[in-house]
């Protein structure tokens, strides 16, 4: 959880300003402190998702939608986020339609096209502009 903070620089209104996150607003746990729930849609946040969400096995909820995240990781409906359509475990409740973010194929869990990873891995080492996945969708690098 602290790297998603620090990943989308959340402003204070959100109310993630205690150091622990199992305080923070609009994030729901579990009686053992496990993060059940994330919903901080509509924030205007910029940035990407941290790999560390996948850690997050007690997940149940997860929404974003609205903001103007980038880079290839969890979903979200509404953003401009990257690489392969994740594939959720079945008791994972996404808000996520197909065709709403800049995915490279809309099957979930199906990778992209080697050439395209290189290209986000790239993309990456700029923070993933937002210029770059608004403007570029699919699994042919050569192709806007």
């Amino acid at each position: 959880m602290q790297a998603l903070k620090q990943s989308i620089n959340p402003p204070s209104s959100l109310g993630w300003t205690d150091s622990n996150p199992y305080k923070w607003q609009n994030v729901g746990c579990s009686s053992d402190n496990r993060v059940t729930r994330i919903q901080i849609g509509h924030q205007k946040l910029k940035g990407s998702l941290p790999p560390s969400l996948a850690s997050l096995t007690f997940l149940q909820r997860l929404e974003f939608m609205s903001n103007q995240l980038t880079g290839p990781v969890p979903s979200l409906t509404n953003n401009l986020l990257q690489g392969p359509t994740p594939k959720f475990h079945s008791l994972v409740a996404v808000d996520m339609t197909i065709g709403t973010n800049s995915f490279c194929l809309s099957d979930p869990g199906v990778g992209c096209n080697s050439r395209v990873n290189t290209l986000l891995t790239i993309v990456q080492s700029v923070g993933y502009p937002t210029v770059f996945a608004d403007s570029w969708k699919g699994n042919d690098f050569c192709v806007q």
